[in-house]
C-alpha cells in the first residue's frame, strides 16, 4: 500500500491510521473446527510518525474451546517489532483505548519532543491478559530516546495556582 491507511475502529482514539507505505506477506489457516491462524512475518510500514518492521502471529480459539483457559476469548497474539525511527511526541496516537484515557492523556501532554531510534517491542500472550503478567506471556518495550523533551507534570494536570514543574530537555 502506498499513501493509504487502515481503519481500526475501537482500537485507537484516532481510528484511521494513515500510512505512506505498508508491505507484508500474509498467510492464514482455517479448519472445520473454527481454528484460525494469521501470520504476517514481514511487515514494513512508515508514516509521518514512524518507520518500522514487525512480525505478527494471531490465532483464535474455536468457539466453545477452553484451550486458553477461558471459552470464547479474542485469541492469542505474538508480536515482534522494531521501530527504526519514531517521534516520541506522537506515541500517544498508538496507545490502545484499552489503556485508560488518563494514561493516554498523560503521555500526550508529557512527551513533547525528541527521537526514538531502534526501539524493540515484544508482546506475546492471550489477548484477554495483555498487558497483565501471565504464564509464558511477554509485554516488553525497549525504547531508546534521543534529545527527548519530557514534562513531569503537564500544566493541564496542575491545580490552579500551583507552580510549574521544570521540563527535562535534551535527554539521551
Amino acid at each position: 500500500m502506498h499513501n493509504g491507511g487502515i481503519d481500526l475502529p475501537g482500537v485507537f482514539d484516532d481510528e484511521h491510521l494513515p500510512l505512506e507505505r505498508l508491505t507484508t506477506d500474509l498467510t492464514w489457516q482455517y479448519d472445520k473446527q473454527g481454528f484460525i491462524k494469521v501470520q504476517a512475518p514481514n511487515i514494513h510500514l512508515s508514516n509521518q510518525d514512524l518507520q518500522g518492521s514487525a512480525g505478527v502471529v494471531w490465532q483464535n480459539y474455536p468457539l466453545g474451546s477452553t484451550a486458553s483457559g477461558q471459552p470464547n476469548t479474542p485469541g492469542w497474539l505474538d508480536v515482534q517489532a522494531t521501530l527504526q525511527q519514531a517521534l516520541p511526541q506522537r506515541v500517544y496516537r498508538y496507545l490502545p483505548k484499552a489503556l485508560s484515557k488518563t494514561a493516554r492523556d498523560y503521555v500526550r501532554l508529557s512527551i513533547l519532543g525528541g527521537t526514538i531510534r531502534n526501539a524493540t517491542i515484544r508482546v506475546r500472550g492471550h489477548l484477554n491478559h495483555i498487558p497483565d503478567p501471565q504464564p509464558g506471556g511477554i509485554f516488553r518495550f525497549d525504547v531508546p530516546l534521543h534529545q527527548a523533551h519530557y514534562r513531569f507534570l503537564p500544566k493541564e494536570l496542575q491545580h490552579a495556582g500551583d507552580l510549574p514543574w521544570p521540563d527535562l530537555t535534551h535527554l539521551d
